[in-house]
């Protein structure tokens, strides 16, 4: 994600489970992907938080009923990155169906 929470970009295991596409991610905002299941208070005061005063968040636990997954927890984990090549500050949110390995 950019400096203002929009998604620059996410890899197929994204797309495929949340069963969103390119168009409907890329250039949007985080909180306006697919459902808006990550439209979570405390959750946009995490993000919010990382590039400004270089923060990261482990370990973030979301349950979230999904139309075609049902139920899931998902287990979220964010830091600020630098891309020399493109010189802009960016967040890294990682995206982990925990959901399993909760239930033992």
């Amino acid at each position: 994600m950019d400096n203002e929470l929009r998604v620059i970009s996410a890899n197929l295991a994204f797309y495929k489970t949340f069963q969103v596409s390119k168009e409907e991610t890329e250039n949007k905002l985080i909180y306006n992907v697919g459902s808006h299941q990550w439209d979570i208070p405390e959750l946009r005061m995490l993000l919010e938080e990382i590039i400004p005063r270089d923060s990261k968040f482990n370990d973030f636990e979301v349950d979230y009923e999904f139309q075609h997954l049902g139920l899931r927890k998902m287990m979220l984990n964010a830091r600020r990155i630098y891309q020399e090549g493109i010189g802009k500050e960016m967040i890294l949110l990682a995206i982990e169906d925990i959901t399993e390995r909760a239930r033992k």
